[in-house]
């Protein structure tokens, strides 16, 4: 029995830093325990 998954692959990664402006593409991304680096942690509406 194998415990390894095939979870997908992902073609690029776009960082919106606010949600009207232009994204930039990123080469390197970290995932922490709380989620991705860098990523809202606020939504204000």
């Amino acid at each position: 029995m194998t415990t390894e998954t095939d979870s997908g692959e992902a073609g690029a990664f776009w960082q919106y830093p606010v949600k009207s402006m232009m994204g930039e593409e990123l080469n390197v991304l970290e995932v922490t325990e709380r989620g991705l680096h860098c990523d809202r942690g606020v939504i204000v509406a």
